[in-house]
């Protein structure tokens, strides 16, 4: 009985509606002369321009959004002021059934126009469409429609789409004709379905319909359910381009898309002398990088150096596209003017970076020298040496003046402590450091204090007893300022071992023997000649040694016993090495194989002191571990 009453209203619903007239509504051309919104009272307002000469139409939107409308009977059209926000438009008047103007997105102040007349042919019908569920979308034509409502329609064959999430989509054809305005639809629930959404890079966020559903993996997927249906998808990462895709998610299939994101980059890429520069990028520096990827565009390159003139350049990148910036900045330059008394005195210039730059005698005028920070190194034999600091400054010359004092100045170097058996009963626990020295009345001091000192004529040596503790150790002698020997921390009963000899000692005759650290110019490794400074030599020097014992050495077979053994031994002034001995053993297998290695060592370029070959003891530490 219900279905009757149903049927009943809705056919007397229909009856009803097809005695109403209908609009015409079309979509109108600008007028030649540009209208402008001009209210001030909704400034932001777009403006919908409706031309009819039919009376009393009234006018909806589904948002609300109508703020005014008036009839402008001069031009003979409907005037209505409306929030730009998207939304759909109706009218209606007396005897005539709603119907939808449009469906507009405006931006303030835009401007529409239409044309509304009375419908007189049969081209449109009334029709209502009863879906299940209810809140289901209904497209006609690809536009949207209202559903248990009458509504206008093409007259004939028209398209039917209706979507709901969770239900499967119908879409399929329907004729419209005074005989058929009834339609039912029923929407049948369906199963959520694995969908594999898989891009090309990690970390990518994937937007559905305009939604953030989640992140690819490291494994470039991101998988999740989504009901049968057709999605609009993005794939959006920074750095990269995006565009949108339509996916269909199918029934009971293997719902996997794949998206190849392309890179909105180029590639900056930077050879720049000195490569200590700081370069920045549109004022953000960009650290020790060579080159960096950037979105397209416009770029400034800035590039700065102390001392050096800077560089500015502005590029522009493509996507895809790689731009190398080559740039050499060129050093401020000065003079030093330098004079020195003794006028035969040595001096060595050296850069920032440690690095020898000229060596000489004497006075120099020095031209074009690149600005910085430098020191000069002055000796001579018999005077104390000296070092200074100077800047030289773009177009400018510097002057330094030195007068050496003549005396001594100790060195001091650190060599591998014997095993010394600490016998003191009075301070039992006290560390022992040792000065090999044959100076006289050295003072010792120490920043935590000394309990004991003396000098063992027989062994050449200073023996000081200081407490376990965290120090700093000095020296002092006659007519020689305190210098800082080393800064320790012991362990109790702990020996240290230094050498401490004085510049002064430069009379040497042929057959002395001077210590590693005490020479002027070390010996050099075969290989090493090619080293440009004192100190590379040096380095080489010990490396070399390193590796020839390294590469040679066998670890005696029946011999488990692991240490240090310390091999003496003297490069002549010849280049050969004479009076090799063990100075600390470890068994009589390890020390054999030491003494081999030693005396395997090739002939040396001898070390040199004041210019001349000299005789040089050298220390050889080799740790053996089995």
């Amino acid at each position: 009985m219900k279905h009757l009453y149903l049927l009943i209203f809705l056919l007397t619903t229909i009856s009803i509606s097809a005695q109403l007239k209908e609009f015409h509504i079309t979509e109108r051309e600008a007028d030649e002369t540009p209208v402008v919104q001009g209210n001030t009272q909704f400034a932001d307002n777009a403006l919908i321009l409706v031309y009819s000469a039919l009376p009393n139409l009234n006018f909806r939107s589904t948002i609300g959004g109508i703020n005014q409308q008036r009839y402008n009977q001069r031009a003979n059209r409907y005037e209505i002021l409306i929030n730009p926000q998207r939304q759909i438009l109706f009218v209606a008047a007396p005897g005539y059934i709603e119907q939808r103007v449009a469906l507009v997105n405006p931006s303030p102040k835009e401007v529409f126009y239409f044309e509304i007349e009375e419908r007189s042919g049969q081209d449109e019908i009334s029709v209502i469409f009863i879906v299940e569920p209810e809140d289901a979308q209904l497209f006609v034509d690809n536009l949207p429609t209202s559903i248990n409502k009458t509504v206008s329609v093409p007259l004939g064959t028209v398209n039917v789409r209706l979507e709901r999430e969770g239900y499967r989509p119908i879409s399929q054809p329907i004729v419209t004709s005074p005989e058929k305005v009834n339609f039912e639809f029923r929407m049948q629930e369906v199963e959520p379905e694995i969908v594999h959404i898989n891009a090309n890079e990690p970390d990518a966020r994937v937007v559905f319909d305009g939604m953030e559903k989640g992140i690819t993996d490291q494994s470039n997927r991101l998988s999740l359910f989504l009901y049968p249906g057709e999605y609009t998808v993005e794939v959006q990462k920074s750095g990269y381009l995006t565009s949108p895709q339509t996916i269909v998610v199918e029934e009971d299939k293997e719902n996997a898309f794949l998206f190849n994101l392309e890179k909105n980059t180029g590639v900056l890429v930077f050879d720049i002398r000195p490569e200590t520069a700081k370069v920045m990028v549109n004022k953000s520096p960009i650290g020790d990088k060579s080159e960096i990827e950037r979105p397209p565009g416009r770029y400034r390159i800035d590039i700065e150096l102390p001392d050096h003139d800077p560089f500015s350049e502005t590029v522009d990148l493509d996507r895809g596209a790689q731009k190398t910036i080559r740039a050499t900045l060129e050093p401020h330059r000065g003079s030093l003017l330098f004079s020195v008394a003794p006028s035969n005195a040595q001096v060595v210039l050296k850069n920032e970076d440690g690095k020898e730059v000229k060596k000489w005698e004497g006075l120099q005028l020095i031209k074009d020298l690149p600005a910085g920070e430098y020191e000069v190194e002055i000796s001579l034999s018999e005077y104390i040496s000296q070092k200074e600091k100077i800047r030289i400054v773009k177009d400018a010359r510097a002057t330094l003046e030195v007068a050496l004092e003549k005396g001594l100045e100790l060195k001091i170097s650190s060599l591998p402590a014997p095993q010394i058996i600490q016998a003191s009963t009075k301070y039992p626990d006290n560390a022992i450091i040792l000065v090999n020295t044959t100076l006289p009345n050295l003072q010792f001091r120490s920043t935590v204090g000394v309990n004991s000192q003396r000098y063992n004529k027989v062994a050449e040596r200073y023996e000081i007893l200081v407490p376990p503790q965290r120090q700093t150790l000095f020296v002092k002698a006659s007519g020689i300022d305190e210098i800082r020997i080393a800064q320790i921390n012991p362990s109790p009963k702990e020996s240290f071992l230094f050498e401490v000899e004085s510049s002064g000692q430069e009379n040497f005759d042929e057959e002395e023997v001077f210590n590693f650290a005490s020479v002027d110019e070390k010996p050099v490794f075969p290989g090493c000649e090619n080293e440009k400074t004192e100190e590379e030599r040096s380095d080489c020097f010990k490396r070399s040694i390193s590796m020839h014992v390294a590469s040679t050495f066998v670890l005696p077979e029946g011999s488990q016993k692991s240490g240090v053994v310390i091999i003496n031994f003297t490069i002549n002034r010849d280049g050969y090495i004479s009076d090799a001995k063990i100075v600390r053993s470890v068994d009589f297998a390890v020390d054999v194989e030491a003494m081999r290695v030693v005396n395997e060592l090739p002939k040396f370029k001898p070390a040199k002191q004041n210019g001349r070959p000299v005789r040089m003891s050298f220390n050889l530490p080799i740790n053996v571990k089995y």
